[in-house]
């Protein structure tokens, strides 16, 4: 894990480091690329479709918000969790946009699907964007679900623009421009940008108001101390009273949440889709 020293550090390093000549030119033996490389690297990796998503016509752009998410394991989960609860916040540090896939960019009669929005954005949240990459203009599909979904680090559908947040229906700010997703690189010392603050507030309102939190895949790594702190905050108000983990390795997380909030139960549950009848029970 790269520590923002070692970023300042790239350019004196690149400077100093020993050389040869190619063929009477001198070249650094030691090259660390930007890691705004790195950043494009990832984004994009995460941004291509997966096989089940791909189209003839255009392969980058076959992940789309409108386009249902067919994971029975995923599917079992937010029926679960949507039936017996009142209000369901999502919050999630992943790029991706499966979440929304999975909740439907709204209502959904004839299946399931209660829709979702993305929590601390304005509405109307528009998304631009059609199957051809070069022709998004004016087409537009609006999120009006019921769930909110707080993306704490940014999203690969996201661009900033002058007027604020883009939004899309599909992964193209991961690939155009050298790749302009609204992402936070994932470093240690991680600070949130005034641009995802409210996404944050907004967040911590969520937690600190429910009676339960769900944790699926996240392990609390000791290095993203900012969502360590918004945690501990939102456990603090005192509504919290059990974290469900579910994962394979849910005995070894439970210890890393354990001092976040005391007098809170934190039961280990098996991962998806085991953990899911162990879920039924407790809700």
């Amino acid at each position: 894990m790269l520590r923002r020293s070692d970023l300042e550090a790239t350019a004196p390093i690149e400077a100093q480091g020993s050389t040869f000549s190619f063929p009477d030119f001198p070249v650094p033996a030691r090259v660390i690329p930007p890691f705004e490389w790195a950043v494009e690297l990832l984004a994009a990796v995460l941004a291509t479709p997966l096989p089940s998503d791909t189209t003839v016509t255009n392969f980058r752009y076959g992940a789309r918000v409108t386009f249902p998410f067919r994971c029975e394991s995923h599917s079992a989960f937010w029926r679960e969790v949507i039936g017996k609860a009142g209000h369901v916040a999502a919050i999630t540090t992943n790029y991706d946009i499966l979440i929304e896939r999975g909740l439907r960019h709204r209502r959904m009669k004839r299946v399931f699907g209660p829709g979702c929005y993305y929590g601390g954005i304005p509405k109307p949240q528009l998304l631009r964007g059609t199957q051809l990459p070069w022709a998004y203009q004016g087409n537009h599909i609006e999120l009006e679900g019921e769930v909110p979904v707080y993306k704490l680090h940014g999203s690969l559908n996201w661009s900033r623009g002058r007027d604020g947040l883009e939004l899309f229906q599909d992964l193209r700010p991961a690939f155009r421009r050298r790749g302009d997703a609204a992402i936070i690189p994932p470093v240690p010392e991680k600070e949130i940008p005034a641009w995802l603050q409210p996404v944050w507030n907004s967040a911590e309102e969520d937690l600190a108001g429910a009676a339960d939190w769900i944790v699926c895949g996240y392990s609390l790594p000791s290095y993203d101390v900012a969502i360590t702190d918004l945690l501990r905050r939102a456990a603090v108000a005192g509504n919290l009273k059990r974290i469900l983990i579910l994962d394979p390795h849910a005995s070894d997380i439970c210890r890393r949440y354990s001092p976040i909030a005391q007098n809170v139960q934190v039961m280990a549950l098996e991962g998806l889709p085991e953990g899911i009848d162990t879920l039924h029970t407790l809700l």
